[in-house]
């Protein structure tokens, strides 16, 4: 967080979807925090990421050396079919995304 003064830190992945069609992406966190003046500040409940998959890859400006994978039953799935997937990720810096909110506490 000391690299960025404003903006929201999403800590831990809920659920997704994705459109292949045309790139775009929801990704929901059960755990989200505001960051104000490169500190996370309160809790952000219901936070929704919103993008463009290949957009949103150009505005990644820092990546992390902190992988971590979750050790949860993942699986992705269409129309009944559902395949075990992993889910991980380092600590990424993106420089523009929407984020949404439903309560903030």
């Amino acid at each position: 967080m000391g690299s960025a003064r404003r903006g929201i830190y999403l800590r831990v992945f809920g659920d997704g979807k994705e459109a292949i069609s045309n790139g775009e992406v929801l990704c929901s966190f059960t755990e989200a925090h505001r960051i104000e003046g490169e500190r996370a500040r309160w809790s952000v409940k219901g936070a929704k990421l919103f993008g463009n998959g290949p957009e949103t890859l150009r505005e990644v400006t820092m990546l992390g050396h902190d992988l971590a994978v979750s050790e949860g039953f993942w699986t992705c799935g269409k129309d009944g079919q559902n395949i075990p997937v992993g889910v991980g990720c380092p600590t990424v810096k993106i420089a523009k995304i929407t984020v949404s909110r439903t309560e903030i506490g």
